[in-house]
């Protein structure tokens, strides 16, 4: 483990994890892992999942997308691990309508929440007590991606305030948009597709992330906390957490 650096915008530092695993009900934890392991580390990680994860892991095509799959679930068990005190093979987990995973009702949880994202070779795990929260990380592509889908996905308020721009800041500009919008979707637990149009967030180069507007949900303006995460160059993140007022902690597994 190795502390990072802090960034001026996002203002989140990357540091060693305790030895022992606490979280209070008014602070939430995000962890960043490199996928890039050895064939040692990637066995033992399969090992660790269930029949289904396993199952799931095999559906996919590619050979490295089988491996990210296994070795992001594996970490996630290890972390879980810590904090509930059992051990990864024993846990349980269940999974919404849309496919959010959560820990199953048998285990003792003090009810831990939690949520998982991947991209490239990056994954990030983020944890809070009592607090719905959601994460997302995106490798930054260098297609046309942000010309193709921001009318489809976003609000008008988000497509207007992202063509606004000068063009060079468009790419970097849409993918916080869809960072931020997708860990607060993942942390309600909706389906991402259906929902996003429903919502707005900001998106303006340098300013901290907001919800702007929820037209479902219009209390959830004073209700979330919406926070960009500096995972490296390249890469765009962000978590959603269900409290006005929280401490995030931000940490790198070995």
């Amino acid at each position: 483990m190795h502390s990072g650096r802090i960034d001026r915008i996002t203002s989140n530092s990357w540091l060693p994890a305790p030895d022992k695993l606490t979280i209070k009900s008014n602070e939430a934890h995000v962890w960043r892992a490199d996928l890039q392991r050895s064939a040692k580390e990637m066995s033992s990680f399969t090992e660790m999942l269930s029949s289904d994860e396993q199952q799931r892991a095999q559906r996919f095509h590619f050979r490295k997308d089988r491996e990210r799959f296994s070795t992001t679930r594996g970490i996630l068990r290890i972390i879980l691990s810590g904090y509930i005190d059992v051990s990864p093979e024993q846990i349980e987990l269940s999974y919404n309508r849309f496919g959010k995973p959560e820990l199953s009702e048998s285990i003792t949880s003090d009810g831990l929440q939690f949520n998982l994202s991947h991209s490239g070779g990056i994954a990030l795990f983020a944890f809070c007590p009592d607090h719905r929260i959601g994460v997302d990380v995106e490798s930054i592509r260098s297609g046309d991606t942000h010309l193709k889908v921001p009318e489809r996905y976003f609000s008008p308020q988000e497509v207007t305030a992202l063509r606004s721009l000068p063009e060079k800041q468009q790419r970097e500009a849409f993918y916080a948009c869809w960072t931020r919008k997708e860990a607060y979707i993942k942390a309600r637990g909706l389906g991402i597709p259906s929902s996003l149009k429903g919502f707005t967030v900001n998106l303006e180069p340098g300013k901290p992330a907001r919800l702007l507007e929820s037209k479902s949900e219009p209390s959830d303006l004073n209700r979330w906390t919406l926070k960009d995460i500096d995972v490296g160059t390249g890469y765009k993140a962000a978590v959603a957490i269900e409290c006005s007022d929280i401490k995030i902690d931000y940490m790198n597994w070995i």
